[in-house]
């Protein structure tokens, strides 16, 4: 599969996962010795820890996920993504971007290495 294929799926995948309340689904995307870096925290690093972070976002933040992907670029076994993320009717709406670095699996997969994101705004009217 095409990096920017498997990655649009991961994203649907992701934000399935999210509007579930399925943080282990979430973290299943990551490399075991994956990161996050979210603003005005220190990283999180290993799966278990991206599992513990994802669920504390459902429950403090909540709302619908969507991630709308804009570039993915591929180079050999490395690639990155450059997307933007809403949380619509959540406790506190948010929309956002982040940027990911994916690493090709022996399978054939993508996994996410690295994510790094921070928000925009608040939405408005709470949509």
């Amino acid at each position: 599969m095409e990096a920017r294929q498997a990655i649009e799926k991961i994203n649907a995948e992701f934000s399935d996962a999210y509007n579930r309340g399925d943080a282990a689904a979430i973290s299943a995307a990551y490399v075991e010795d994956g990161a996050v870096l979210a603003p005005d925290e220190p990283a999180v690093r290993g799966r278990r820890a991206i599992e513990g972070t994802f669920q504390e976002a459902i429950k403090g933040v909540g709302g619908r996920a969507s991630i709308e992907t804009v570039e993915v670029v591929a180079a050999g076994d490395i690639a990155y993504q450059w997307a933007n993320y809403s949380l619509k009717s959540g406790k506190i709406p948010v929309a956002g971007k982040f940027v990911e670095v994916y690493s090709r699996q022996a399978d054939g997969s993508w996994k996410i290495r690295l994510t790094i994101f921070n928000t925009d705004h608040p939405l408005s009217g709470g949509n």
